[in-house]
């Protein structure tokens, strides 16, 4: 096995290992769970205030030309205040700076996050919650180049359709990590609540920038909830109408402490 990927996947075991031990404690507390995973799209709900929300998925890129991409994400929320949390992103691996350079679904090797809820439970206007990534400008890519202090930013929505169905979709901008380039991006991921502890989705998510051809992507997964605030997933998703044509699966889990 290759040795990054060996540790990655190591603490992706002990982050489990972890949750485990905790997880009784967590449940007693009845702290509604809503993970931005497994889905491209941004959910609007933000961590109530003292939870601690950890994220941790497993992804393999495949590209046309060979180089598969093996990254793990880790994502980390804490709710500072009542509609205002922090998180911390971690994404790492096996051709990273590939994974960061030609797909949409990377955000960036490390970054802090703000999410903060704008609109909720409106009469007719849908949730509304901002999003911002700052990336932290420690990580080179393979030319040794440093990350750029770069930024993102995103308004989310969700619209609740009935008991069983929900809307959600994102619009924003992200700099590259290591360019000061700008692309714009929207996603959008239809929801349906199977029964009480699975839920399925499918979805879009787009890129679009300058002088280059606009980057198509589609998706489609499930997560089911072991117990109240103990979530697993998988999803899979592939461009669409693109040269370089690319494919994912991922699979993780999300535990709220």
């Amino acid at each position: 096995m290759i040795p990054g990927i060996r540790y990655y996947l190591s603490k992706l075991i002990l982050v489990l290992a972890l949750s485990h031990a905790t997880v009784d404690r967590a449940f007693s507390q009845n702290s509604k769970m809503s993970p931005d995973r497994p889905d491209q799209t941004e959910e609007v709900h933000v961590v109530p205030k003292g939870k601690l929300l950890i994220e941790e998925g497993f992804s393999v890129n495949g590209f046309d030309s060979g180089r598969n991409a093996l990254i793990i994400r880790s994502l980390i929320r804490y709710g500072l205040v009542k509609g205002v949390e922090l998180g911390f992103l971690l994404e790492q691996g096996k051709e990273r700076n590939r994974y960061m350079e030609e797909t949409v679904q990377s955000t960036y090797p490390l970054a802090l996050r703000i999410k903060v809820a704008l609109v909720e439970d409106h009469a007719w206007l849908p949730d509304i919650t901002f999003l911002g990534y700052f990336q932290l400008p420690f990580s080179k890519n393979d030319e040794g180049e440093h990350a750029h202090s770069s930024v993102s930013a995103l308004l989310a929505f969700a619209n609740e359709l009935s008991d069983k169905w929900k809307i959600e979709y994102n619009g924003g901008f992200q700099q590259e990590a290591f360019s000061n380039k700008i692309a714009w991006q929207v996603y959008t991921s239809l929801h349906y609540q199977i029964n009480d502890k699975l839920e399925s989705f499918v979805g879009s998510y787009s890129q679009f920038q300058h002088s280059q051809k606009p980057f198509h992507n589609v998706d489609m997964g499930l997560a089911y909830k072991l117990r109240e605030n103990f979530q697993v997933d998988v999803a899979a998703g592939k461009s669409v109408g693109y040269d370089e044509r690319n494919f994912f699966m991922t699979a993780g889990f999300s535990v709220m402490l």
